[in-house]
């Protein structure tokens, strides 16, 4: 009887305690003078509740607690406002497991919310390596193995994410996060395990791991540590370790038996993490594999939150080369993984689970704009996370053997990309600026894979980027009170936003993108081996391996008339000017180049010409690399001196735009591609030649000399 009594009033009692934490996490929510008087007042609540939390051996002060740090620019090279005193000192933890440790990380969590001091007592504390044990699927406490609820894991997340959102302790919390393994393996286990369960998994498990990941992968350092880290076999064995290493190494045997149980209670809270022992943890894979299980769900808007942080973390990762071949494997990297990496064993953007991370990726972003008739009702529930997956693929691209971007061309990335940057009008508004950016920006990267140079060189590819550049200058063109941001008024500007009409910043992004690509496809035509190439595709009639419905629409959206030409055809120069007129790209891009300055009466003179205008100056510094390439172009064009595209040219202004950037361009790239542009027009067209011997044109080439050979 005593003992049953003993039992209702412990219930009563944690029932109360319960309550009281409840009450407690809303109060400190919705006041920021609760939570600091939480950690102000004598009864000092918050070193208590860390006392709770990291009861049991949970947690343990730091032993660098309470010393003072060095900072120079405080003035004194320290600050004394942390110089430690006996308060400060941490509060020893209890010698009892707390009972409830999800309503108490949840109460600590809103108790530091935008309270740096009130963190670092957290994480002095040892609030953080309580944390990362409850985030994991079971740990030891006191001898005892403890289970941990899903929500307890998913508020120990929340906590270790909180701690990080600081911009001097920040750094100290991730780092303590980074080199746990099995926080780490706690975390990644909170992701869904692919294939997705039926009925799927809980989002908010995925909401909180994908976001700490991310904010973990953010700085180097934790990404190093990251790569230093070892798979455990089970949470339950790296629990014993930490807590009785001794034991631990003489009762191997005895922990292995237990493994299958540990594994059985974690797959009850979340889903499980397939480990090796001793292997690298295989961060990028794991990430991966949650995004492959997301996809296929039902409604993948019920994770739309969660994919877009797992796609942030992928993209934060991928800032170190060295988890970037991970990305074009199917599996963690060995030896002889680049040597397997062919398309035998790289599947296509439909693969199976075991694909590299870096095709799903692809198909997430395919799965949001290519394909389907409602891009607006798949926006809704992937578009989030594919402005962060394209970041991750540009990212990737950057790795030193080029195995992602071959892995990416061999799955049809080049004609994914092409999708999105050819979409029509009604379906292009749908789509934020940034995602049709990255994806050219995308596309500029694998355009320099050998792999992709056929699939470059087609009529309707150089069609779709030349209907891209024009819808690009259109977007420019229909708020000019955006793009000179200088005129408008408030009250303009937040209509521009509202009708989310593209920036000035935005358009010229994508524009630097797309000039780059007409820039490298000329190039291309103009080598023998495309020559030889457009030649065999005349003779034989043949087309290259490309889906043709992107295609052909782009050619006939850039005036190429069906019946004409096969958009999959091999491009020659010929094709490529003939193009560019009909979709009226040669003004555009005579207008990326910075205007010449006019006198008085608005002409362009000798004297007026090597004279900067107002915008020259800005014009120069924002964008440095359209220009350069912008000329690329005009070299190509001007292979044919006298033809009708560089006539086009010569009537919208290119002479004195080009005399003038010679005369103001400090850049030695600029002002020698300059030089070769007026010597092209010079040789070939005699009044063009005589225009640019009046703006004394020919006369700086001479007295530049050697600046331009």
């Amino acid at each position: 009887g005593s003992s049953k009594a003993a039992k209702k009033a412990a219930a009563e009692s944690a029932r109360k305690t319960g309550a009281l934490l409840d009450a407690l996490t809303m109060l400190l929510l919705q006041s920021r003078e609760a939570r600091v008087y939480l950690r102000t007042a004598e009864s000092q609540g918050l070193r208590y509740l860390c006392c709770r939390l990291c009861g049991g051996g949970a947690g343990t002060t730091r032993a660098d607690a309470g010393a003072v740090k060095a900072l120079p620019e405080a003035g004194g090279g320290f600050d004394l406002d942390d110089a430690p005193d006996a308060e400060d000192l941490p509060s020893a933890p209890l010698a009892t497991r707390d009972p409830d440790p999800c309503r108490t990380l949840t109460a600590i969590s809103a108790a530091v919310v935008g309270e740096r001091k009130s963190k670092s007592i957290v994480l002095d504390q040892g609030g953080l390596e309580a944390a990362g044990r409850f985030v994991r699927g079971a740990c030891a406490l006191g001898g005892e193995e403890v289970t941990n609820s899903l929500d307890t894991r998913v508020a120990a997340a929340r906590l270790m994410l909180e701690c990080m959102d600081d911009e001097l302790d920040g750094q100290a919390a991730k780092l303590v996060v980074a080199k746990d393994a099995g926080a780490i393996q706690g975390i990644l286990s909170l992701l869904p395990a692919n294939p997705l369960p039926r009925g799927g998994v809980p989002a908010q498990a995925m909401e909180a791991a994908g976001a700490l990941v991310r904010e973990i992968c953010s700085d180097v350092t934790c990404r190093k540590a990251l790569l230093r880290l070892k798979e455990p076999v089970t949470s339950t064995e790296l629990a014993a370790a930490a807590a009785e290493p001794a034991e631990a190494a003489q009762g191997h045997g005895k922990s292995a038996k237990k493994g299958k149980k540990g594994k059985k209670a974690e797959s009850a809270v979340g889903p499980s993490v397939a480990t090796v022992p001793g292997s690298t943890l295989d961060v990028a894979g794991l990430l991966a594999s949650s995004l492959d299980a997301t996809g296929s769900a039902a409604d993948p808007g019920v994770y739309r939150v969660g994919r877009e942080a797992v796609t942030g973390a992928m993209a934060n990762l991928l800032f170190s080369e060295e988890f970037r071949l991970r990305f074009a494997l199917p599996t963690p990297p060995n030896a002889s993984a680049l040597a397997n990496s062919t398309a035998a064993n790289v599947a296509g953007v439909g693969a199976a689970p075991t694909q590299a991370p870096a095709l799903g990726l692809l198909r997430l972003v395919a799965s949001c704009v290519g394909g389907g008739s409602n891009v607006a009702s798949q926006w809704r529930g992937r578009g989030d996370a594919c402005e962060m997956a394209l970041a991750a693929l540009m990212n990737a691209c950057l790795e030193e053997t080029g195995a992602v971007k071959r892995c990416l061309v061999e799955a049809g990335g080049v004609t994914a990309m092409l999708r999105v940057i050819s979409l029509p009008a009604n379906k292009r508004t749908s789509i934020p600026m940034l995602v049709r950016t990255r994806a050219a920006g995308l596309l500029d990267r694998l355009a320099q894979e050998a792999g992709a140079a056929e699939s470059l060189s087609t009529v309707g590819f150089f069609a779709a980027v030349a209907a891209a550049l024009a819808r690009n200058w259109a977007d420019v063109q229909t708020n000019a009170a955006v793009t000179t941001n200088k005129k408008q008024t408030k009250e303009s500007a937040a209509a521009a936003v509202s009708d989310d009409v593209p920036s000035y910043a935005d358009c010229l992004a994508e524009r630097e993108h797309l000039v780059r690509l007409l820039a490298r496809i000329m190039s291309n035509t103009s080598t023998a081996k495309a020559k030889a190439a457009a030649a065999r595709a005349k003779e034989t009639g043949g087309v290259l391996a490309l889906e043709s419905d992107p295609l052909a629409a782009a050619a006939a959206a850039a005036g190429v008339a069906e019946g004409q030409r096969d958009p999959r055809i091999a491009l020659d120069l010929k094709g490529a000017l003939a193009i560019l007129e009909k979709a009226n790209v040669l003004t555009i891009l005579v207008e990326c180049l910075p205007p010449a300055a006019t006198n008085g009466r608005g002409d362009v003179t000798a004297e007026s010409v090597i004279m900067p205008p107002p915008t020259l100056t800005a014009s120069l510094k924002e964008s440095k690399t359209q220009i350069g390439n912008v000329l690329k172009c005009f070299i190509h064009i001007l292979d044919q001196p006298a033809g009708p595209a560089a006539l086009q040219l010569y009537g919208a202004g290119l002479p004195e735009r080009i005399v003038a950037l010679l005369a103001n361009s400090k850049d030695a790239s600029i002002r020698k591609n300059s030089a070769i542009v007026l010597a092209k027009a010079m040789q070939g067209h005699p009044p063009a030649n005589e225009r640019i011997r009046e703006l004394r044109g020919m006369e700086m080439m001479m007295q530049l000399g050697n600046q331009i050979a």
